[in-house]
């Protein structure tokens, strides 16, 4: 009533799901007083959960209406913006190619692109494939407070889980260690960013290893004499040269 107190035991209350409609009626016990209700004024609170949306927002529009001694009265219309959270990720590391022993740097900007809204229980995670080793140290994370986040590493990846995440765009950075074989080849990674209330977003970044450039001298020996080449001196040839051995002399 409109002196804050609880009048519900002073009715019933009922909800038609069919008709998404709540009513709540005074019994006729209430109302035979008429003290009750000559320039009472009663308010019906409830308390609504918005239901799963297609898209990032649509509007809902309301109105409630009363009846007394058989009149009906309609109120002012209500509407509330319902939002849903949009996720975003995008991967990329700061050269595309390496030799293995180098290292690389990746840069991982994460966010929640829908104002208002709040991607819940939401997670970042990055596994890494076999040839790259993550540098523990190096992981640095912007925009976020450290009480907003913890990050979970382990031997493969590592994983930042938020309870929320607002609107805004956030950014993290780690290096790698190549160490994947010596081998021209692309290593491929991806990142993910989930939440319990929105649609996984992933980007994958490829990383091209190459092969170490080999170098080999061009060498003649000959013998002074012309006499064979000892067996110690074919014997130290690299067994794919030792065709090259003729007599005396030894040529590749």
């Amino acid at each position: 009533d409109e002196k804050g107190r609880d009048v519900t035991d002073k009715g019933s209350l009922k909800y038609d799901s069919s008709q998404r409609r709540v009513v709540f009626t005074f019994k006729d016990s209430f109302l035979t007083d008429k003290n009750n209700y000559d320039g009472s004024v009663y308010t019906l609170r409830i308390v609504t959960e918005a239901d799963e949306i297609e898209g990032t927002g649509m509007t809902v529009t309301d109105v409630a209406q009363s009846e007394i001694s058989s009149v009906s009265m309609e109120t002012n219309e209500q509407s509330v913006r319902i939002v849903a959270p949009e996720l975003s990720v995008q991967k990329t590391n700061t050269g595309k190619e390496y030799y293995t022993g180098e290292r690389a740097g990746y840069v991982i900007t994460f966010g929640q692109s829908t104002e208002g809204a709040l991607a819940e229980e939401a997670a970042l995670s990055d596994t890494l494939p076999e040839g790259l080793s993550l540098d523990r140290d190096s992981i640095v994370i912007s925009g976020l407070q450290r009480d907003d986040y913890r990050l979970e590493i382990n031997e493969k990846g590592f994983t930042v889980h938020m309870k929320s995440l607002e609107y805004g765009e956030y950014r993290l950075e780690y290096e790698a260690e190549i160490r994947a074989d010596d081998v021209d080849q692309t290593l491929t990674n991806t990142a993910v960013i989930t939440a319990s209330n929105a649609d996984p977003r992933r980007h994958t970044s490829d990383l091209t290893v190459l092969e170490i450039p080999k170098f080999m001298a061009g060498y003649r020996f000959v013998s002074g004499d012309d006499t064979p080449l000892p067996q110690d001196i074919i014997d130290a040839l690299p067994e794919d040269k030792r065709e090259y051995v003729s007599g005396g002399e030894v040529t590749a």
